[in-house]
């Protein structure tokens, strides 16, 4: 009875590991899809303040002189 008791207990060590290996993963998937979404904001973020700023094309001396050094 000592090899299938160690047996089944091979097989309830082995399933708990399983099990905790399936926790870190899922919580790895999380913290890792909260990163993106975070980046994915901060992301928007700056393009919306790129987008409110005017030009600085707009003004009138711009591009109207070359500055030809050698």
């Amino acid at each position: 009875m000592d090899g299938i008791s160690s047996s089944t207990d091979s097989l309830i060590s082995l399933g708990i590991t399983m099990s905790d290996i399936r926790l870190k993963n899922e919580l790895f998937i999380s913290n890792f899809k909260k990163g993106l979404d975070i980046q994915a904001k901060n992301a928007i973020r700056l393009i919306e303040s790129a987008q409110s700023q005017s030009p600085r094309a707009n003004s009138g001396q711009t591009g109207q002189q070359v500055n030809v050094v050698a």
